[in-house]
Parts: structure tokens; sequence; C-alpha cells
């Protein structure tokens, strides 16, 4: 076998092992094993976005032998049962803890779920982020068990910067869904006009007015305290979209207020919608009602506008496309 072949073997062998890995529940002290659990409610709000069939269409990361350059992920019909899970926490922490949540109907207007909602946002982050770890980590020694004398240029540092900012913020949720009196973030949710796509996840905006943004501080050192970060959950329930913003009231972000001015305004809500999806967001799930009647040449443009963007953080990305126009 020559050496290229025997990197993907060991590199998709090694990657499955990590995917399948069991994991220990992410609440503290506790050593039972995660289950899969769904980032948002299966019914009603998964439900909603899906067909007879109960499948619904969202990213999917291609196999190691699959990937191109540009071509990091595919768009797939899948089954509800089968995607936008994460293994988080063990069955009867995801049970007592996310109740509040996971009944319908839920009470939106409660800070509570607001909360539960953010922080299993936040848990499914660090624990994708630990994750993505081990493989970095896997990959960085097949490459230098078969190729010793080449340059390698990942490196982990980023996932491990990741990883303390997220500890951080989970750490303070917890703080917040044990205080009755006070909350350590500001909680944002937006009414919007129906749409059947949803999307969690957390982001960090490069912003040259926001030194909570900054990699670096003004001496060149690592910074010590988290990045800026906000949390955003969006999702259609009982006929009306909502977005659940979060973001912490020491580290603000400026990009986020933004955006809650804009859509409080709702002005462009599709376009603004579309620029989340293309150039912010790695997990969201859409229904084929809305995917199916997009033309095929808008998907092609979506997918490269994405993969162009993948790692872009700055303030503003200046785009005319639009997925829903």
């Amino acid at each position: 076998m020559d050496k290229s072949n025997q990197l993907k073997n060991k590199l998709e062998k090694g990657r499955q092992q990590i995917l399948k890995k069991t994991r220990k529940c992410l609440i503290a002290g506790c050593n039972n094993n995660a289950i899969l659990s769904h980032v948002l409610q299966q019914k009603p709000i998964l439900k909603d976005i899906s067909d007879i069939t109960n499948r619904f269409y969202s990213i999917k990361n291609r196999s190691i032998f699959n990937m191109k350059e540009n071509d990091l992920f595919e768009i797939k019909k899948l089954g509800i049962n089968d995607c936008y899970k994460f293994p988080g926490f063990c069955s009867q922490h995801d049970n007592n803890l996310f109740k509040l949540i996971e009944n319908h109907p839920i009470d939106l207007h409660n800070i509570k779920s607001l909360q539960l909602f953010s922080y299993r946002t936040v848990c499914l982050e660090l624990r994708n982020k630990e994750i993505y770890l081990e493989l970095v980590k896997h990959k960085m020694k097949i490459y230098e068990e078969i190729f010793p004398n080449k340059i390698n240029y990942l490196e982990s540092n980023p996932a491990e910067l990741a990883i303390k900012d997220l500890t951080f913020y989970k750490k303070e949720f917890e703080v917040d869904l044990n205080n009755n009196s006070s909350s350590k973030f500001n909680l944002e949710i937006i009414e919007l006009p129906l749409k059947r796509i949803c999307f969690s996840s957390t982001l960090s905006i490069d912003d040259k007015n926001n030194p909570h943004t900054f990699e670096y501080d003004q001496y060149g050192e690592e910074r010590t305290e988290p990045l800026s970060t906000s949390i955003l959950n969006y999702f259609p329930y009982d006929d009306k979209s909502y977005l659940i913003i979060a973001t912490h009231k020491k580290y603000y972000c400026n990009w986020t207020n933004e955006l809650i001015k804009e859509l409080k305004n709702k002005s462009n809500v599709d376009k603004i919608l579309s620029d989340l999806l293309t150039y912010r967001l790695e997990l969201w799930g859409i229904s084929p009602e809305i995917f199916e009647n997009i033309p095929l040449n808008k998907i092609e443009k979506f997918k490269s506008e994405s993969h162009s963007n993948w790692n872009n953080y700055k303030y503003k990305i200046t785009s005319d496309f639009n997925l829903f126009d």
C-alpha cells in the first residue's frame, strides 16, 4: 500500500473510533455515559421542519475519503432520529435538567427556558470542540508517523482555547440555572414570521472596537479572559419562528446587538437568515418544503460561499447572495 492510501486508511479508522467513542456526561461529577440527545426538542420543533417521512435537510461532514478542497460537507435529507444530536448528557440529567423545554407547551417567556436553550447549545459546542481536538491530534500523529519530514500546519491551540472559553460559559450558565435572583447573561427572544428552519450555534466575531474579541492583549500576550461569544437558537414554534440570543454581560458583542436591532425592525429577515446559514453557522436544519424549492444553481452557490468563508469571523461579510429570494 502506498503512503497516500496508508495515510487515508489510518486517518479514517481513527476518525471513526473518535466519532463512535463512548463519552461521559457533561455534568460535573457525573460518571454516567452520555446518550445522544437532540439539541432542540424533537416534538414539536424538529417535527415542524420535517416532512411526512420525518426527514429534513441538514449538513453532514464528508468522510475523509470523499473530502475535497472546497467540498468539506454535503447537504443531506436525514431522519429526525439521525441528526441534530450530540453525546452530551446521561439519560437522567438529560431528562431532568431540560424538562422545562422538552415538554409541550414551552413557556418561551420564562427566563429559565431561555437559559436552558442557550446552555444546551454551549454544551453542544463544547463537546464538538472536544471531539474536534481529538481529531486534530489524531491527524497530527498520523501525518508525523507517515510523513515525518513534511511540515504539518495543523495545530491544536485554537481548539484548546475554544474549549477553555466554552467551559467558562458553561459554568456561568450553571450558576444562573441555580440562581433565581440574577443572571450573568443578557437574554433576548425575538418573535419572527414562521420559517421552517432551525439552527443552534455559538459565534465569536472579530471586532476592532471590542477588546473582548482580540486573541492577544495589547502587549502581545495570549489572552486570559474568554472571547466574546454569542449563543443563538432559532426554531419554529406555534406558527411563529423565534430567535433566542444570549451574550455574557461582561463579554459583550456589538455584532449581536446590531443583529438584534435589525431583526426587531423585521426588515430583511430572509437576507439575515441567509447570511447566517451561509457565512456563520455549522449546524442547521431546513424543511424539505423550503429546500426542495431552492434552484440547484443557488444551492451550489450556497455551498461555494460557505466553503469560501468557513473560517471567516469578520464583523462584516458583504454579499448580494440570498438563499431565500
